[in-house]
């Protein structure tokens, strides 16, 4: 099924989650209704049945005290929106997680205003990344201003599809396996792409041996 636009009508709500739903369809625009709302989650909508949320990321510029925004493993294309989020204070904690879709361009200058962000724009199709967005200290970057902490530059990876502090990118033997920014694989390699999804929603950055997890060294000695 689809969001309905009658959600639109809940206008005293603040914390909306329907992850994992199988919904497909467009965002209705009567989400921008919405103006106390301050937490979204349609993440992992992608099953047998649905290939997830489709359509354009809505610009949420209405949408003033909204500041986690959840809609991995969906279908969303184009680009973000150049007014994306144009009404949230800049000095809010904003979450943005948008992997494992179909988003394609840059992420728009604006939002250069915000300094506090946790993104995650893994595995879609963005081109690059404007540098003046690499040194806000994005994602808890404490040590450098490389666009890596964003997300990894094209022709590299890590199973984060971002640099962290003890886990850089790695550049792939075949930089064109890897054509976009924010990849977690260097081409198909199905059996490494499970056990890094299993690493990621174990927190497997905290495991006493997180030692070559993410990167590119073989799984079996």
């Amino acid at each position: 099924g689809e969001v309905p636009a009658s959600i639109g009508s809940l206008t005293e709500l603040t914390y909306l989650s329907l992850r994992h739903n199988s919904l497909s369809g467009e965002l209705p625009s009567s989400l921008e209704s919405l103006t106390l709302l301050k937490y979204l989650d349609l993440a992992r909508q992608q099953s047998s049945s649905s290939n997830g949320i489709s359509g354009p990321l809505p610009a949420f510029r209405n949408n003033s005290l909204l500041t986690t925004i959840l809609l991995d493993e969906n279908a969303f294309s184009g680009s973000f929106p150049d007014n994306f989020l144009q009404g949230v204070d800049p000095l809010a904690r904003l979450e943005i997680s948008v992997g494992e879709n179909a988003i394609t361009g840059t992420l728009p200058i604006s939002l250069s205003r915000f300094s506090n962000v946790s993104i995650d724009i893994r595995d879609n199709m963005i081109q690059n990344i404007s540098l003046s967005l690499c040194s806000l200290g994005w994602n808890d970057a404490k040590s450098s201003s490389l666009c890596d902490f964003v997300a990894c530059p094209a022709g590299s990876f890590n199973g984060f599809g971002r640099a962290t502090e003890t886990i850089p990118c790695e550049t792939c033997p075949d930089p064109s396996d890897a054509q976009h920014v924010g990849s977690t694989s260097c081409g198909e390699d199905l059996e490494r792409e499970i056990l890094e999804d299993l690493f990621l929603l174990l927190s497997g950055q905290r495991w006493k041996r997180a030692a070559g997890w993410g990167t590119q060294e073989p799984i079996c000695p």
